[in-house]
């Protein structure tokens, strides 16, 4: 009898653990964006869930921009879906998804690329001539995005 108990008792607690959503982490971090129609350098939040990634980034104390799980983006009150923010504000040429790939530190989808692994994360060069030269680059704490043809910049340095 003893034995069913502890039997039913390691049943119910592996059904019950399964269930349990994990906790979302989040960070805090100085975010720049340069390009020829944005320009922020300031303190952000970052949390990565299930669902993907949330970025607040506050500018003077008040929201200035809002990145929700790549699907939402919202700049100075203003939302927008991820493909127009990065038409309008980042390049037209870069794919639609660019935004929730930079901040899921994912490698990007550009022509030309090459990866490099190492122990802290991944360098990946990408080179279409008259279209771009991109070195984006992710380790545990900092992601870093150039585009030296359309001097596109991109800083994510979490705060420890």
């Amino acid at each position: 009898m003893d034995i069913i108990v502890k039997i039913l008792s390691l049943i119910i607690l592996l059904l019950c653990s399964g269930c349990i959503a994990p906790e979302p982490t989040s960070s805090s971090a100085i975010i720049t964006i340069k390009s020829d129609n944005i320009r922020l350098n300031d303190t952000a939040f970052i949390e990565h869930n299930l669902g993907g990634v949330k970025v607040e980034v506050y500018k003077a104390g008040q929201l200035a921009l809002v990145i929700e799980n790549g699907q939402k983006i919202c700049l100075n009150a203003k939302c927008m879906k991820p493909k127009v923010f990065v038409k309008n504000f980042i390049h037209p040429t870069y794919p639609a998804h660019f935004i929730h790939q930079l901040f899921a530190k994912e490698e990007l989808d550009f022509e030309g690329s090459q990866i490099t692994q190492n122990d802290m994360g991944f360098i990946q060069q990408s080179f279409k001539k008259n279209s771009y030269n991109i070195t984006y680059r992710v380790s545990k704490r900092e992601t870093f995005f150039r585009d030296s043809v359309n001097k596109i910049i991109f800083r994510i340095k979490e705060i420890p």
